[in-house]
Order: C-alpha cells, then sequence, then structure tokens
C-alpha cells in the first residue's frame, strides 16, 4: 500500500536548518536571518549596519529588535533600536562600539558587508502613543539616541507641524549621531528646535 504523507517521517527543524545554512547563511526555517549590505561610519565610534532580513520585521518605531550571532561557538543576543523606517526592505541598526562589548565589538571590528545575523521579534514599549499632546519634549545621551531619533521621525511624520523639541547629549562635537539627519529635519518642520549640547569641545 502507498505510505500517506501523514505517516512519513518529516525531517527535524533544526537538520533542515543545518543543510540550509550550508547552501546559504541566510536561510532557515523560523528563524529570520539577516545578511549585512552596508556598513556607514556616523561617529567615531558609532556605525550604522544595513540588514536585509529574509523576512519583513514589523517594528514600531522606538522598539528594539534582538541581534544574535555566534562567535566561538557561542550564540550572543544583543537588543538594538532600527533607526530605518518601518516596512522598508532593509532595517537598519545603528550601534555604539562598547568597550569589551563582544556584538558591538564583533560589529565594529569583524563584520563584513555579506556576513549573516539572525532577529529576533521586536520589543519594547518605548513608542509614540496612539494620542499624543502637541507639544513634545525629547532627551537622549550619546547612543540612547536611536530609539530617540525613531521615535521623533514618526511623531513628525504622523503631525508635520509638531512643536517639539530635542536635547541630545555627547562628549563632543564629533560624537553626534545623525546630526546632518537632524539638522535637515529642523529645516522641514518649522516647529521642531534640535539642541546638540557637547560636553566638551
Amino acid at each position: 500500500s502507498m505510505l500517506s504523507f501523514r505517516d512519513a517521517t518529516l525531517p527535524d527543524r533544526h537538520w533542515v536548518d543545518f543543510v540550509l545554512q550550508h547552501l546559504d547563511p541566510a536561510l532557515g526555517l523560523g528563524r529570520n536571518r539577516a545578511r549585512i549590505v552596508a556598513i556607514r561610519p556616523e561617529t567615531p565610534d558609532i556605525g550604522t549596519f544595513v540588514l536585509r532580513p529574509a523576512r519583513p520585521v514589523a517594528f514600531a518605531p522606538g522598539q528594539f529588535v534582538p541581534v544574535r550571532v555566534v562567535l566561538g561557538g557561542i550564540v550572543h543576543e544583543r537588543p538594538y533600536s532600527p533607526t530605518s523606517a518601518p516596512g522598508a526592505a532593509t532595517l537598519s541598526i545603528t550601534v555604539k562600539h562598547q568597550r569589551g562589548g563582544v556584538v558591538s565589538g564583533w560589529l565594529h571590528e569583524r563584520a563584513a558587508v555579506g556576513d549573516v545575523v539572525e532577529l529576533g521579534d521586536p520589543a519594547g514599549d518605548f513608542v509614540l502613543p496612539r494620542s499624543f499632546p502637541s507639544r513634545l519634549l525629547f532627551v537622549a545621551g550619546g547612543s540612547g539616541i536611536t530609539a530617540t531619533y525613531a521615535v521623533l521621525r514618526e511623531a513628525l511624520r504622523a503631525r508635520h507641524e509638531i512643536d517639539a523639541t530635542l536635547l541630545y547629549y555627547a562628549g563632543r562635537a564629533a560624537d553626534f549621531a545623525f546630526a546632518r539627519e537632524l539638522r535637515a529635519l529642523e529645516r522641514r518642520h518649522p516647529a521642531l528646535r534640535i539642541h546638540l549640547l557637547a560636553q566638551r569641545p
């Protein structure tokens, strides 16, 4: 008699993942792997890594996405806030090179275009509420600008004429990520005020 599909033994998902990774490291069942397609410096120790995920990542601006890398056979995971707009074909994370940081160190020192990371599910509630006031104050320091930048852009997208102020603190003038983009937003939105506040020259 014919063997029914229901009676057949299906390959183990982990085995299929193992085989697919040897064909293409970005492939996998149930896992969202992403290939690095561009690396862009923002400051001397902050860089933007543009990723092309196998599946779109449905995040809200301000949330974080877990990024996993395997180094020396050990999986390391760190949360990073996307700095790209939701719905884009690529997802950008902007990462500060932390002294002694395993994942940030790998990204800044060894990662190259073509390398593959794994993405987890977005999480976090630092997002713009559905209803928000007509005047907003944003305060960010150092690499904390990533989530703040995402939420600020979402607020401006929702209300072009919103009265908003950003106080952005960093060590030196060279340490401000997205300075050019923030000044461009300020020019396009008359009621937006950007203050880049360097702690030292």
